[in-house]
């Protein structure tokens, strides 16, 4: 049960809380105590001072964000990993020599120091902007550029895989 203990300062808010605990402990009612992340240490010492008890057993003091990661961790919520803009330009170096000869467009600048970074960098915009592939034919299909369109069209055949 999540009680929330509210009152002014110097109001008895504290002991009323430790009394509680206590009680629970004594029933052996497992009990987390919430407090910001200064005050751990200090709660938790007052505690062990009431109880008589060097270890707290049933009773757990926790911060608000040690309390956010558990959940996350118990949720399953950490289970992706994100990669970073290194690792982002390694899979694209990777994709660009296993598809050589669907890229022609592309070859000699994949060679070029940089080059990757800012792919990865147009790639990060598209899908910033919720660029869809359609909208990149709709450009390729309204644009005359003979050099420009290939390179449009390898994009969105390929980004939207990626």
């Amino acid at each position: 049960m999540l009680r929330f203990i509210t009152g002014k300062a110097k109001s008895g808010k504290s002991k009323y809380i430790y009394d509680q605990i206590h009680a629970d402990d004594t029933a052996g009612i497992r009990s987390f105590l919430i407090v910001p992340e200064q005050f751990t240490m200090e709660a938790e010492y007052q505690l062990s001072q009431l109880l008589n008890q060097g270890v707290l057993l049933n009773i757990e003091v926790i911060s608000f964000e040690r309390l956010a990661y558990r959940l996350v961790d118990n949720m399953g919520g950490k289970t992706a990993v994100k990669i970073d803009d290194h690792g982002k330009i390694m899979v694209l170096r990777r994709l660009f020599n296993l598809h050589k000869k669907d890229m022609q467009v592309f070859k000699r600048a994949t060679q070029k120091e940089g080059f990757l970074s800012e792919f990865n960098n147009l790639i990060q915009e598209i899908k910033r902007n919720r660029i869809q592939p359609q909208d990149l034919e709709k450009v390729i299909n309204e644009t005359e550029n003979t050099l420009l369109n290939p390179k449009i069209k390898r994009c969105s055949l390929h980004i939207y895989r990626i």
